[in-house]
């Protein structure tokens, strides 16, 4: 691949053509720019005859596509269109914030790059690239300000990362999304010198992306908007060259709606309308066409009527192993051992009578999730949000001798504004967008199927739900019945959204606090336990005090997972409880002794 470079002045340094490869990211303290779709070996002919690229009609290469959002008088108000286009990427595609290329420009403005690895379009060369991604973006991102499309032209320029900016003497360098959602002067800061990013995800780690690829594919082949309303009574005509294959797409899905045709049925009679055309289509791409109508109109039947062939589920299953969709953790490396991240679909009973900390370890799950980039919804009907917040502060702040939320409550009596202060820049960027909190009460299936869609769009995919708990949940049925269909509704709702969900259920009277498996003492219908995919029981550790008496409050117990549909394992993990930090440590178990043997 061949790219023009430019060093130094753009307006006087035109028409130099270098191979790719010798570009290379090493720091330029002049303005420097390479064509932002490179061109194939041709450019080199046609620049020696008329030295200018100005003209050319070749082929283009996409190494990236990038999204250019700028806005000169507000650089913050940039920074936030930034985030959105990430979460949207997110929430469209469920691509990670890792698999990305996040610049600061230099300037005004961020770059985030799709690379050619994620969009599964290497070493292939395009007609009116530019125009392609201009319709790409603007079709996905149209109502996020200050995006700039009209970069997508097949010629133009893009400054080269680390190079310096002419006028703010800034270098474009590369950050991770937690710069970008941090704060904007922590970034000028580090743009005052070039930069090489200790990546999570590099290039060559990174693979396609099936929805992404075939979304910006649809693009070069015109199939694209599905609109079944006749025009001008040509609707059933034969289509003429730019309109072929839209037309033809239209006609398809027109007939798999409102027929019971079969796809060879609908073929035939698509071929017959394009027989009459002019330029007449070829019978591979007619195929091509009518499957790809089949496939989008079987994806719109409803949801509680879903149906797939062997064919049809395989990208579902490619999907679903991705090791970017199974990252998510239980808080202790023996359970995360077992499940091996793969808990999206999955419903987990968290069960054990009040002082197990089965909402405590709840929450540090959340905690172990959120600093890995996922993003929890955390459901609290029995807890205030502020005594939430006050186990997120100890959980995220190592204290200095006490609890960090006793720390800072101490220190707000006179210095309250340090506190704001700590609070907002420091622990926030712990938790950012990704723990999110309700405390709204008899919540319903329906209500957080309506709460998810909401957080999906406006900020991105929810990864986590955590109900605390079962006990707390609204409906018309009885008790009994309600909980069971809630924990039924919980299990579609798992999959529908492809999201893990923890349910803390209450333990009826009657059993031993320390019994390793409390499950069928679960308050409500064995169903309840029934219809979750593995559960996690908390057994609280028995102590004998200086009385004789049996003691359960300490910072000691066991968690046994039960994983009832998948290997069938049962695997117990002894644990203790730092009661200033709120972790959970793993630990070998402890005899129960005479006396007290803990502070």
């Amino acid at each position: 691949m061949y790219v023009e470079l430019v060093e130094g002045d753009i307006k006087s340094n035109r028409g130099r053509i270098v191979s790719i490869e010798t570009v290379g990211l090493a720091a330029r303290s002049v303005e420097s720019y390479i064509s932002l779709f490179p061109f194939d070996k041709s450019i080199l002919g046609y620049v020696e005859l008329n030295k200018t690229i100005k003209g050319y009609k070749g082929q283009h290469a996409c190494l990236y596509i990038c999204i250019d959002i700028d806005n000169e008088d507000d650089k913050e108000a940039s920074r936030n269109s930034a985030i959105r286009v990430v979460n949207r990427l997110n929430t469209l595609y469920g691509i990670p914030p890792e698999d990305l290329f996040i610049y600061y420009s230099g300037n005004k403005g961020f770059h985030v790059y799709l690379c050619d690895r994620l969009l599964g379009i290497q070493n292939q060369y395009f007609d009116e690239i530019g125009a392609k991604c201009k319709s790409f973006i603007s079709e996905n991102f149209a109502d996020i300000p200050h995006i700039d499309t009209v970069i997508y032209e097949d010629h133009r320029l893009i400054r080269i990362p680390n190079s310096k900016h002419s006028k703010t003497c800034l270098y474009k360098i590369e950050i991770t999304f937690q710069e970008l959602n941090s704060d904007l002067t922590g970034i000028l800061e580090k743009a005052k010198e070039p930069r090489s990013l200790n990546r999570i995800k590099v290039y060559s780690d990174i693979v396609r992306n099936d929805r992404l690829h075939d979304d910006f594919m649809s693009f070069f082949h015109g199939i694209k908007i599905v609109d079944n309303r006749v025009n001008d009574g040509t609707f059933w005509g034969a289509m003429e060259k730019g309109e072929r294959n839209e037309g033809y797409f239209k006609q398809a899905c027109a007939l798999f709606t409102y027929s019971e045709l079969s796809e060879q049925s609908i073929l035939e009679i698509i071929q017959s309308i394009n027989a009459g055309s002019s330029t007449p289509l070829e019978k591979h791409e007619l195929k091509l066409i009518v499957r790809s109508a089949n496939r989008t109109k079987r994806m719109q039947i409803d949801n509680d009527l879903r149906l797939y062939t062997f064919k049809d589920a395989i990208p579902l299953w490619l999907d679903s192993i991705k090791p970017e969709k199974n990252r998510i953790s239980l808080g202790f490396d023996a359970f995360d051992n077992v499940m091996k991240g793969k808990l999206r679909g999955k419903v987990c009973d968290v069960i054990g009578y009040g002082g197990s900390k089965k909402s405590l370890f709840s929450q540090y799950v959340a905690y172990c999730n959120i600093v890995k980039f996922q993003r929890v919804l955390y459901s609290t009907m029995e807890m205030g949000i502020p005594d939430l917040m006050a186990r997120a502060i100890n959980m995220a702040v190592e204290p200095e001798r006490f609890s960090a939320s006793y720390e800072l409550e101490q220190l707000d009596v006179y210095d309250h504004e340090t506190v704001l202060k700590f609070l907002d820049e420091t622990v926030n960027n712990n938790f950012t967008d990704r723990f999110l909190m309700t405390d709204s009460a008899s919540m319903t299936c329906e209500k957080y199927d309506k709460l998810i869609s909401d957080i999906t769009n406006r900020i991105g995919n929810i990864d986590i739900l955590i109900v605390d708990g079962l006990g707390m949940m609204g409906g018309a049925e009885k008790e009994v019945d309600r909980y069971s269909v809630a924990s039924k509704e919980l299990k579609e709702l798992a999959k529908k959204w492809n999201i893990f969900v923890m349910l803390i259920c209450h333990i009826s009277k009657g059993e031993e606090r320390s019994s390793k498996d409390l499950s069928k003492a679960v308050r409500g219908s064995e169903k309840i336990v029934d219809n979750c995919d593995f559960y996690i029981s908390m057994a609280q550790h028995r102590m004998d005090g200086d009385d004789g008496l049996p003691d359960f409050n300490n910072r000691f117990g066991n968690a046994r997972l039960v994983n009832k549909r998948g290997n069938g394992i049962v695997l117990d993990q002894f644990f203790e409880l730092n009661s200033g930090t709120l972790r959970f440590k793993e630990t070998v178990e402890i005899e129960q002794s005479t006396k007290k043997r803990y502070v």
